[in-house]
């Protein structure tokens, strides 16, 4: 487990955490329609939110550039039995489409043109999803 795996899985697990991740899960539910469901969790780290969506039945490829965090979410899919495709290299064209839902939790803040970084994965979803 990487040094980020270790950090990341500390703070999921501290109340602030919790708390987010609680939030984000009930925002989320009110955007994914009935499964199955195709999802591309943008950022989507160790699969912890990703995996909570493919148990509801929905169909979910995790994005992640971090180090060892892809990884992390093969295993936890897995471990789980569900299928994942979480190594992808970048969007547009990486992450075949198009997706019912594009969550981007805690990831939209982080980059140098929000604009820009809300815009890609947009091209991504069906007309009638969602990037949120």
């Amino acid at each position: 487990m990487t040094e980020a795996t270790r950090q990341r899985r500390a703070w999921q697990q501290a109340p602030w955490g919790r708390l987010r991740c609680t939030r984000a899960n009930a925002t989320l539910a009110r955007h994914l329609p009935s499964p199955p469901a195709t999802v591309l969790d943008l950022a989507g780290g160790d699969g912890a939110d990703a995996l909570r969506v493919a148990r509801q039945g929905h169909e979910v490829t995790v994005l992640d550039r971090s180090a060892g965090m892809p990884a992390e979410a093969e295993r936890a899919f897995a471990d789980a039995g569900l299928p994942v495709r979480p190594d992808l290299a970048d969007l547009p064209g990486a992450a075949p489409g198009p997706y019912d839902v594009v969550p981007a939790h805690n990831v939209i803040q982080h980059r140098p043109d929000p604009v820009v970084a809300c815009a890609r994965p947009s091209t991504s979803s069906r007309p009638a999803g969602c990037c949120r």
